[in-house]
């Protein structure tokens, strides 16, 4: 999630205390920004403590999510995992051979750099989506941020292509999901790697948030229909990470 305005810096945390700033202070609700959410993911997967930082900042890069770690500021979910590969030596990928970590790269910019705009394709064209209102709660803000993400589509080229166009794109990619998912737990065996928390982040906004949009034309009971292993797995990530969130 990116932002135009400069941003302000928010004072130093406590020593040895790794803050993540996204754009919900709930520990128990999974975040709206899948790349919030995937970041999360990966530090309660990988049994690293964090805090939420009560207020939304935006990273130097005008971005979210970011951390900051006794005054050193890490920008970007993947520069942030990497940071906390390195720093505490929580690699939720330690293990996988060389095949498996291509595949989940792959993967991983699907998700992260594809998919992303499938995903806002079908929420900004729904009025009442509840990730973008709780983003903004005015229309005329809602407005100015779909104007905003119009251009940004456009310019990455999802944004040219038809509803049918975008709705083939988006199926296409949960059945390459589907695919490598096989009969797995997880998607590169029988525990959970870095590209799952990816993956989740973009499964979690058509699960756990429906929107009328999304819902006519692929949403959570088209996804339990006709990917109902997706479906589980997403369950399954969620009961890890997430226990106490009530659907």
């Amino acid at each position: 999630m990116a932002q135009s305005m400069k941003p302000e810096r928010p004072p130093p945390g406590p020593p040895d205390t790794l803050i993540v700033y996204g754009v919900s202070s709930d520990p128990d609700m999974p975040s709206l920004s899948p790349y919030v959410l995937k970041l999360e993911v990966y530090l309660k997967l990988a049994k690293v403590p964090y805090v939420l930082s009560e207020r939304i900042a935006f990273s130097s890069k005008g971005k979210v999510p970011w951390m900051s770690y006794n005054g050193e500021e890490i920008a970007d979910s993947h520069f942030c995992i990497d940071f906390v590969k390195s720093k505490f030596g929580a690699d939720l990928n330690k293990g996988l051979s060389a095949e498996q970590l291509a595949v989940s790269h792959a993967f991983r910019i699907m998700m992260d750099e594809f998919h992303f705009w499938l995903n806002v394709h079908f929420r900004l064209y729904d009025p009442d989506d509840p990730i973008i209102v709780r983003l903004d709660p005015t229309a005329p803000g809602r407005r100015a941020f779909k104007e905003r993400y119009d251009g940004y589509m456009n310019a990455q080229g999802v944004g040219r292509h038809s509803e049918g166009q975008i709705t083939r794109l988006f199926v296409d990619n949960l059945k390459a999901l589907d695919a490598l998912l096989g009969q797995k737990s997880f998607l590169m065996g029988e525990s959970p790697t870095e590209v799952d928390c990816s993956v989740f982040g973009f499964l979690a906004a058509i699960i756990l948030y429906p929107s009328k949009h999304f819902d006519e034309v692929m949403g959570k009971d088209y996804v339990l229909r006709e990917f109902p292993k997706l479906y589980e797995y997403s369950m399954r990530i969620k009961e890890l990470t997430y226990p106490n969130f009530k659907m």
